[in-house]
């Protein structure tokens, strides 16, 4: 934010989530920013849909869904080669940009910077963002991929899927993503929920 603030350069930055209020108040002025937006997810998606180039300089993640979700609409990534799934969801150069972290910074500034020299380079990633999730992220893949998954074990183990399953009595499962945090404490069960998202502790979603 700092370099883009200090630039003379035509672009529309877009901060869509929870903020600090040093952040807000840092671009004050600047109608090229907007910070801290809260919206619908259709709205969400439509202000994706407009945008061409989506910023990830996390240090760590999981497998980060608004990275798949950007890519989703076609938004070019420039991400970390940090810890997480990243180097799994982006072909550098191909869909989007894994740049190394301490330099992270300095190579961003050279995509944005030349971005109407990169223009006709960035629309081609763009569709190969889109394709590339469509193609390896979608939900019949992964579906498959289970299956698969659950048929090699079942080969070890000389039984059939139908038959493993059937012996599963219980069935646990965890929420893919640390619950919400709470905005303030008014009893001990806000206080666990504080703990759990501060040390990314997982909570039982349900048991079938």
């Amino acid at each position: 934010i700092e370099v883009l603030k200090q630039s003379e350069i035509n672009f529309e930055f877009v901060w869509i989530g929870k903020k600090t209020q040093k952040v807000k108040d840092s671009v004050v002025g600047d109608d090229r920013f907007t910070i801290g937006l809260r919206l619908p997810r259709e709205e969400f998606l439509n202000v994706m849909a407009k945008s061409n180039i989506y910023l990830f300089p996390s240090n760590e993640e999981g497998c980060p869904m608004s990275l798949k979700e950007a890519m989703t609409q076609g938004l070019v990534p420039i991400a970390k080669n940090s810890i997480g799934a990243m180097n799994e969801i982006i072909t550098h150069g191909k869909d989007g940009f894994l740049l190394n972290s301490s330099d992270w910074l300095k190579s961003t500034k050279k995509i944005i910077f030349k971005f109407e020299e990169l223009e006709k380079k960035l629309a081609i990633m763009s569709v190969n963002a889109h394709e590339k999730i469509k193609a390896d992220f979608n939900a019949n893949r992964l579906k498959n991929d289970y299956i698969e998954l659950l048929n090699e074990i079942d080969e070890e183990a000389n039984t059939t899927t139908n038959e493993k399953l059937k012996k599963i009595s219980e069935l646990t499962y965890y929420d893919w993503h640390r619950l919400p945090y709470p905005s303030s404490i008014n009893n001990f069960s806000d206080f666990i929920a504080r703990l759990r998202y501060k040390f990314g502790i997982l909570e039982k979603s349900n048991v079938k």
